[in-house]
């Protein structure tokens, strides 16, 4: 858990000090340094990969290098999909992430809120049209700014979620159901939300569902938050939904792929953190007793209550009250929604990264995207970070940053711990070797 490995015993959950002061909205996930160091962790692991291959690594490569060309020149991207495991064009925003903008069937109350952040009903499988630079549609051909998302013929029963936290810029809720290649109603777009992010960023949703558009211009919304539901009207030919993402300013010309910002399985990346440090942090948390939807509340072994992937109730009750939930009517065996927990377990994180590249930011340290997953692993697990700095400028990436900091604690509650000792361990090896290192 956060809470229990105390290296300083001087953090407190809810209580910042001067260091963890600073504008969220600064710096997000990849922050403007880990873009920097973006080409040399590439460098570094193509280096690492043919180390550790050796001459069998290298036959494999060039094997397979051909026939990834191939399907390139073929536009076989799900060719080369099937060959590498994944899509290829993930960007892993994470503080940032642009979620998948279909809600599960599931939806929860929380603050006022209707959420629906639960596993999507509509998949990538169901993209019915791609973002395209040429799309011909009734004898038109123009370009396609977004993605279509099929509703499989229904009209008002899939969830449309915010995809992002964000502010309503505009909405359009005037529109019948009755689409049609001439119908122009909404500018085509149909019944529509945009919303303005603090990035500069805006998503659109369009084709919404007569009667279900639930938030208004100038409205605060947060990722997962149902804003409507998969329609048919404007000019569409059939249930979907049009999502379309614009980076940089608002307007077709900013208009990017957002296929590029979705990773087949990963519909809602966790903000503040990689898919890859989550699957490693709570490989070696645990999470306690759950089924599909609840997390149950449980001992921690040192008489504190917690739920889900380390987190604790008392450190947390303020996340959890905003979002309807009284910890005080809690005790051990109680359930808590998961779709609650998870998001404030995203929120944990988001604030911890960023608290963590701040304090690099103010110590004129650079550090690569894993190094920084390595210091999150161990903040989120010993209380804090404070001493890295003045650590790391003595003895840089060595076996002495190792011996006299990385290494410890190795106790909690003053018992020493062999898997503390091991957590330590896999901690350096993604710090020093960028390998995350499952329990």
């Amino acid at each position: 858990m956060e809470d229990n490995y105390n290296e300083e015993n001087n953090y407190n959950e809810n209580e910042y000090n001067e260091e963890n002061n600073y504008d969220n909205q600064k710096k997000g996930f990849w922050g403007e340094k880990i873009d920097q160091k973006k080409e040399e962790l590439k460098r570094k692991a193509v280096i690492k990969v043919l180390t550790i291959l050796g001459p069998i690594g290298i036959l494999i490569v060039l094997i397979l290098l051909p026939i990834l060309f191939v399907a390139a020149l073929l536009g076989a991207g799900d060719m080369a999909q099937d060959i590498l495991g994944y899509n290829g064009s993930y960007n892993g925003v994470s503080s940032d992430s642009y979620w998948w903008p279909i809600g599960s069937n599931e939806t929860e109350t929380a603050g006022g809120k209707l959420f629906a952040s639960g596993d999507p009903a509509l998949k990538i499988e169901n993209i019915s049209s791609p973002f395209s630079a040429s799309r011909t549609l009734g004898g038109v051909t123009k370009p396609h700014y977004g993605i279509d998302i099929a509703g499989l013929g229904q009209v008002g029963v899939f969830n449309v979620i915010a995809s992002k936290d964000g502010v309503v810029y505009a909405v359009n809720k005037s529109c019948s159901d009755q689409g049609g290649l001439s119908n122009n109603c909404g500018g085509q777009l149909g019944n529509y939300v945009i919303i303005k992010h603090s990035d500069g960023s805006y998503t659109k949703y369009g084709h919404m569902a007569s009667g279900s558009v639930t938030v208004s211009q100038n409205e605060t919304v947060k990722q997962g938050q149902v804003i409507g539901k998969v329609g048919n009207s404007g000019r569409s030919t059939g249930a979907h939904l049009h999502f379309q993402l614009e980076i940089g300013g608002l307007g077709s010309s900013y208009a990017v792929d957002p296929m590029t910002y979705f990773e087949n399985g990963n519909y809602r990346p966790i903000g503040g953190a990689s898919s890859s440090i989550i699957e490693m942090l709570h490989s070696w948390e645990g999470s306690g007793p759950q089924d599909d939807n609840y997390y149950y509340v449980y001992d921690d072994g040192y008489g504190t209550l917690t739920v889900g992937y380390g987190v604790t109730l008392k450190n947390h009750a303020s996340r959890f009250e905003t979002r309807g939930v009284d910890v005080s009517r809690l005790s051990d065996g109680s359930p808590v929604s998961k779709a609650i927990v998870d998001d404030i377990e995203a929120e944990i994180l988001t604030e911890m990264r960023n608290g963590i590249v701040q304090m690099l930011d103010n110590n004129d340290i650079d550090l690569l995207d894993y190094q920084i997953d390595a210091l999150l692993m161990r903040r989120y697990n010993v209380g804090n970070v404070n001493s890295f700095p003045q650590n790391y400028k003595l003895y840089g990436d060595t076996q002495e940053l190792y011996d006299n900091y990385m290494k410890n604690p190795v106790k909690s509650n003053g018992k020493y711990s062999t898997g503390l000792v091991r957590r330590r361990e896999a901690e350096w090896n993604l710090f020093h070797n960028g390998i995350y290192q499952l329990n």
